[in-house]
């Protein structure tokens, strides 16, 4: 997956990195291939700004 770049410095998030992506299904581990810049806006949702991330332990 991409994120957008104010959220890879907030979290320190790389290229290579796994993450959790949460889903109505439940999480899911998936992998930082890109960083991206949206431009000056922040994502809302009825209780606010919002967002999520937390991070897969890496294998052995």
């Amino acid at each position: 997956m991409t994120v957008d770049q104010g959220l890879a410095g907030d979290e320190h998030l790389k290229v290579g990195d796994q993450v959790t992506l949460l889903t109505l299904a439940g999480g899911q581990p998936v992998q930082v291939v890109g960083i991206t810049e949206f431009g000056d806006w922040t994502p809302l949702t009825a209780a606010g700004p919002s967002r999520s991330v937390r991070r897969t332990p890496s294998p052995g």
